[in-house]
């Protein structure tokens, strides 16, 4: 799904003849929080823009000199070509607006601007062009799912019974992704008779399965699409994919809307077998959308406080009926009421800056509050809004703490794991610490016998008489090899010391992988986090390559979380460990692991090569994705890359992208910001 994150850091393209407007339309984004906005007063490069960086939304002012927007959208037309218009026109013209939705823009706003009005359709329009974009994206990787079907089904025939069940194991799975989708599916032939829905299909259809097998979709048509929809929809799929929303009916006569992609499914020549669609329910947020829009023009109705504070006076001049009931006290209290911490100097600001809009949240007794800020010019006073977000605070609490769980729940199954490999690492210099250690026992003995009768000596020197005793020693000093012992003894002790020390290292790795570390980030050696991860994890690897590190001894410190940065790197060697076994398998070579570290400017770069088979071109957009795995059932999870990306691209703010040459190898190129921490003594 569309987070919020994803909203605000959409790429928007604000299109002005007037400079005012500009600066106007710039301002009110960036106080809303959008990150990446660009403008151009000149309709001629919009298009050339837009091709260049195919902004998720573009603001287009419909009265321009020398080209206006209508012909601008024309020219967009050509480039998108699924017919998506991420457009919302600006038009002092009522004529205007219906003109501009026919032409293909989304939604339009009037001059002179509502601010509350403008930022609500900016969301809801990024909203909605992001789900587009993300429903394409999920519509191919389903069609992949429905080929691989067909593809398993073909080797099921061909496969003896254990391949059999394995088959029938990557069936079940696939299925079940396509049976449990929160999106509905639809597999229509090449006639329009429907063939198979998911559940999700009859759940918002309200219709069964049996009621929808054979029929046409237009079961479901409620007469608010136009029959054009429809012929543009048959002339599209022929060829390529159609996307759009239906405004259909459900079998209890409730209307309903849905976004749609329809495309073809094709066999192995390329042919057309059936016709694919995605579907999903957007009703909820067509109607939030048009109650937001309707709550902003009558703070009256709202059904969350809403209040207007004279500026500069700080005076409390409205309270909405919510507000009242939420806060007796606040317009008594005015702004010394915890409901309104922090926006004395927040709405000053709002005066003194070209700026109409700000938002800050706000915790009071045990709920939590978002509040968005509008200044009113025409009557010097700012109207603030708010929202009960508790839950959704609860919630982001709850999600922080589970992955939290998630990741110590990895590391204790990789520690798991890897226990095995440490005990059987531990177990040679142990080995070889007990045979010097006896060693050293059996020589002490032998010295002991050799030294004790020297004290005797000494007596028998002292009495001439004594023979029996000097003859005595002579016969039992061969039994002792003295040269012998003098020789082995310091090496027997620093084999002895050198083993102890092998095992400190490894019990050393170990705890320092293990330990948990800090919840922030802090300076961390890499260098050092790499050896360690590398001696603890070398019962995976030994077998079937050689491991080389070339680690950049200047590398400054960089600031992350050390435990999970260790995870990552784990993560990149098991599986470059496992790349390796399926070339080299049962041919007694070995292939290699490379890992180097580098200071390139203002990153620290961190590479682990293979000579593994490398990617296949159709699973690399996957890579990253979570619970896709090339693994057999039940050896791997489809987790640790996932987790890799989000630790490092969420987190720390860093990249990881790899390069693979099929036959070759493959290399994970990790890169974390320096940040400055500090360069090493």
């Amino acid at each position: 799904m569309v987070s919020l994150a994803d909203i605000l850091n959409a790429r928007i393209l604000v299109v002005d003849d007037q400079e005012a407007n500009v600066r106007l339309l710039e301002g009110m984004l960036r106080i809303a929080g959008y990150t990446s906005i660009e403008s151009t007063m000149d309709p001629f490069k919009v298009c050339e823009l837009h091709r260049k960086n195919r902004y998720s939304l573009i603001l287009l002012d419909l009265q321009m000199p020398g080209m206006d927007g209508f012909q601008v959208m024309e020219g967009l037309k050509e480039i998108e070509a699924d017919g998506y218009l991420p457009v919302l026109v600006i038009t002092a013209q009522p004529a205007h607006q219906l003109r501009a939705l026919e032409a293909g823009a989304k939604d339009f706003v009037s001059k002179p601007f509502d601010l509350a009005e403008l930022r609500a359709r900016v969301h809801n329009i990024l909203e909605v062009r992001l789900l587009h974009l993300e429903t394409k994206n999920y519509s191919k990787v389903l069609e992949e799912t429905v080929r691989e079907l067909e593809a398993s089904r073909e080797v099921i025939r061909l496969f003896d019974i254990a391949e059999h069940k394995a088959a029938e194991e990557r069936l079940h799975v696939l299925s079940d992704a396509v049976e449990q989708s929160p999106v509905s599916i639809v597999i229509t032939d090449l006639e329009g008779n429907i063939e198979y829905v998911n559940p999700k299909a009859t759940e918002t259809s309200g219709y069964t399965f049996e009621e929808l097998k054979g029929k046409n979709p237009g079961i479901l048509k409620s007469g608010y699409t136009s029959a054009e929809e429809y012929r543009k929809l048959w002339a599209t799929i022929l060829t390529g994919e159609w996307r759009g929303t239906f405004h259909n009916k459900k079998k209890n006569g409730e209307l309903f809307w849905e976004t749609a992609s329809i495309r073809p499914i094709l066999d192995a020549s390329g042919k057309p077998t059936h016709y694919l669609a995605v579907k999903e329910d957007v009703t909820a947020r067509k109607l939030a959308e048009d109650k937001i829009a309707w709550l902003a023009s009558f703070p009256e109705q709202n059904p969350n406080p809403v209040i207007e504070i004279e500026v500069p006076s700080g005076v409390v001049h409205y309270v909405n009926p919510v507000a009242r009931d939420l806060f007796p006290d606040l317009q008594q209290q005015g702004l010394a009421h915890a409901w309104l911490a922090g926006l004395e100097q927040l709405a000053e600001g709002l005066t003194r800056a070209d700026e109409h809009e700000a938002r800050r949240d706000v915790a009071v007794d045990d709920r939590y509050w978002a509040r968005t800020i509008q200044y009113l010019p025409e009557v010097r006073r700012v109207r603030v809004y708010g929202i009960d977000i508790t839950e959704r605070k609860l919630a982001e609490e709850a999600l922080r703490q589970s992955e939290s769980q998630l990741r110590l729940a990895q590391k204790l199954e990789s520690i798991g794991q890897l226990a095995a490999g440490v005990a059987h690492e531990i177990n040679t210099p142990i080995q070889y610490i007990g045979d010097n250690a006896t060693f050293l026992a059996e020589a002490f003995r032998d010295l002991i016998r050799f030294v004790e009768p020297h004290a005797e000596l000494a007596s028998a020197l002292r009495n001439p008489g004594r023979t029996d005793f000097v003859t005595a020693l002579e016969q039992s000093a061969p039994n002792v090899d003295v040269n012998y012992l003098r020789d082995e003894i310091p090496k027997a002790t620093a084999q002895l010391l050198e083993g102890v020390a092998h095992v400190a290292r490894i019990v050393r790795a170990m705890k320092e992988f293990s330990h948990p570390g800090p919840a922030v980030k802090a300076p961390v050696d890499m260098n050092r986090a790499i050896e360690s991860t590398v001696l603890i994890s070398r019962n995976e690897w030994k077998y079937v390559a050689d491991l080389t590190t070339d680690l950049d001894p200047e590398l400054p410190l960089v600031s992350c979380m050390g435990g999970e940065f260790n995870q990552v790197i784990l993560n990149l060697i098991v599986n470059a460990a496992h790349a390796i076994g399926d070339v080299v398998r049962d041919s007694k070579q070995k292939g290699s692991i490379r890992i180097s570290t580098r200071r390139d400017g203002g990153w620290a770069e961190v590479r682990v090569s293979d000579t593994g088979a490398g990617i296949p071109e159709g699973i690399r957009a996957r890579i990253f994705t979570p619970f896709f795995t090339t693994k057999e059932v039940g050896k791997g999870t489809g987790q640790g890359l996932a987790m890799a990306h989000s630790v490092i691209v969420k987190k720390h703010q860093g990249t990881i992208r790899f390069e693979s040459e099929i036959g070759v190898g493959t290399t994970f190129v990790v890169r974390l910001p320096l940040q400055c921490v500090g360069e090493k003594p």
